[in-house]
């Protein structure tokens, strides 16, 4: 009975983790779609949010953006 709680639990953990999370935590695999204009310059965690830095290149300006956990874009600093 314990094992079927302990399985239960590690599924269920699972399944609440957000693919950002799940890749953070436990090694899992996130693809982060990037436009046609941009080059990927750099990215980092901040907790379990993706900071992607890209550069335009068709003007040059440089932008950093936030992939939440839950696919709702917080942040973005553009640099020109």
């Amino acid at each position: 009975m314990k094992k079927i709680i302990f399985t239960a639990f590690i599924a269920l953990s699972f399944m609440s983790c957000t693919e950002n999370e799940r890749a953070r935590a436990f090694g899992g695999n996130i693809v982060v779609q990037l436009n046609s204009d941009e080059e990927l310059v750099n990215c980092t965690w901040k907790e379990s949010s993706l900071w992607i830095l890209t550069k335009n290149k068709t003007t040059g300006a440089f932008v950093f953006r936030e992939d939440s956990p839950y696919g709702m874009q917080e942040g973005k600093v553009t640099f020109k």
